[in-house]
Formats: structure tokens, sequence, C-alpha cells
């Protein structure tokens, strides 16, 4: 195990991957989604082909949807055709566009790369969290007023910094 994301694509032929106890046996254009630190154990022929991807999820990490997406990733995901043609076709073509923009030497590789990565899991998302939602608007000036109650929380609290704080007053 590692702390890196691993994204297998297997290119020709078969390829095994026993991930945690389960066993996963990918055919051509299928793709195995392996989260951080979870247990798992390569089986390839010696013959085929496949793209094995690891990325750092550290700067996913900054974005609520990836933290929503991550948190229910406790196991490997196993994206085929035969399951939704639709979502498989959509992570096939990011899955792709990665390796040529890797293979490709393009300028600002890692941005490009990391933009599909994006893209890959917002689509992996709205996929296995159809109910997620966009917060409701809760109408014009709405923002304006939270800040406004941060801001003189802060205050508060830049007042009274010396002082011994509780929650009760």
């Amino acid at each position: 195990h590692h702390a890196a994301i691993e994204l297998i694509a297997c290119l020709k032929d078969a390829y095994t991957v026993s991930c945690q106890n389960q066993v996963f046996h990918l055919k051509e254009e299928e793709l195995l989604l392996i989260p951080p630190h979870m247990l798992h154990r390569l089986m390839g022929n010696p013959t085929g082909a496949r793209l094995i991807m690891l990325f750092d999820g550290a700067p996913l990490t900054a974005f609520l949807d990836y933290k929503l997406i991550s948190a229910r990733l406790n196991k490997a995901v196993y994206i085929s055709a035969s399951g939704d043609p639709v979502f498989h076709h959509a992570l096939w073509k990011d899955t792709t566009r990665i390796s040529e923009i890797y293979f490709g030497h393009e300028n600002m590789w890692e941005l490009d790369i990391y933009a599909c990565i994006l893209h890959f899991f917002g689509t992996l998302g709205s996929h296995y969290l159809p109910e997620s939602r966009p917060l409701p608007d809760r109408g014009p000036g709405c923002a304006q007023k939270s800040f406004e109650h941060f801001a003189s929380l802060l205050t508060y609290l830049e007042e009274h910094v010396q002082e011994c704080l509780s929650l009760e007053e």
C-alpha cells in the first residue's frame, strides 16, 4: 500500500488486481481506482499492456466535492462499459487524455493532468453521489451577511484574545 491514489487502465489482454480480499479481473479498456493506503497486489500477465498511474491526492483535498467523494472511497472502484457505458466512456476519455499529456511532454503538463484528474473525480462523484446537490440560493445579500457575522466574530476574538473565553458568553 502507499499514500498515492492509483488508477489502473487495462490497455491490452487482461490484468488481475487483488484489493483487500477482493479480486478484480480487468479486461481491455476497464479501469480500477484504488484509494490511498489500500492493500493491493498486481498480478499482470507477461503479455498485454496496462497503464498504472499514481498521483498525489493532496492537491484535491482543497475541494469540498473531493472530500465528499473520498469519504466514500473506502474500497476499490471497478469501472467497465458493461456497468454504465456513458460513465465508463467519460472516465476512459479522461484517463487516455492524462496519458497523452504525460507522454506528450506538453507545456504545463502537470496542471493539465490535474485538470483531467479533477474532471475524473467530478464525473465519479456525479455518478456515485447523485443525491449531492449544491447549496440552495439563500437570496441576495446572504454572502455579505455571512461575511459581516464572521468579521464581527474575528473582531470580538481580537479584542478579547487575552481573556478566558467560553462558549457560554
